[in-house]
């Protein structure tokens, strides 16, 4: 069996543990797949170490950091909780907005980590869209941040519908082949 998103995966892991299928996926990034059982493997890298490199970067550079989570992705609530794990021994602080589903305008909580005096912002979301729309709505409200995301910001999706709001966003993606045949299985 073979699975591209994580909420798929986990929502049918039980029944393929259960009958012992052998489950690959190329896209699944979330450290609980990873304790599924030995008939489960990942060809992407452990979000775990995505986030620790994440808040590392960050935290250089930033002492407060917002994080705006597109709701109703176990994708994106796993990154969040793995970001809250990665900054425990970091002096960044972390301040969280989560979207609801089905709402495309986030200026409230923008606004709101603006008055939080957050100094950066992480967006953390499902789709390039929901990406696109934070980027479009900062530059409406006239708030200067830098941004930092993870894998999306990479997709030709994303750099077609962010144009120029996509010049300056440091974000994490997949590693190099040849990073991962030197050592980097620790990745996953």
């Amino acid at each position: 069996v073979f699975f591209a998103c994580d909420t798929a995966a986990m929502t049918a892991a039980p029944i393929y543990r259960e009958k012992r299928v052998l489950v690959i996926t190329p896209l699944v990034t979330t450290p609980r797949f990873s304790q599924l059982g030995d008939t489960f493997f990942r060809l992407a890298p452990n979000d775990a170490e995505n986030a620790r490199l994440l808040i590392s970067q960050v935290s250089k550079k930033h002492k407060k950091l917002g994080v705006l989570t597109e709701a109703a992705s176990e994708y994106c609530e796993d990154l969040a909780s793995e970001l809250d794990n990665a900054a425990r021994d970091s002096p960044l602080f972390l301040i969280h907005e989560r979207s609801m589903p089905g709402i495309s305008d986030f200026r409230t909580q923008l606004l709101r980590l603006k008055a939080q005096g957050v100094d950066s912002l992480l967006v953390n979301p499902n789709t390039e869209e929901f990406f696109v729309t934070v980027l479009r709505q900062l530059s409406d409200l006239h708030i200067s941040l830098p941004v930092y995301g993870s894998y999306t910001p990479g997709s030709a999706t994303f750099l077609n519908l962010a144009g120029k709001l996509a010049e300056g966003i440091v974000y994490t993606d997949f590693p190099a082949l040849s990073s991962v045949m030197q050592g980097g299985s620790s990745l996953f």
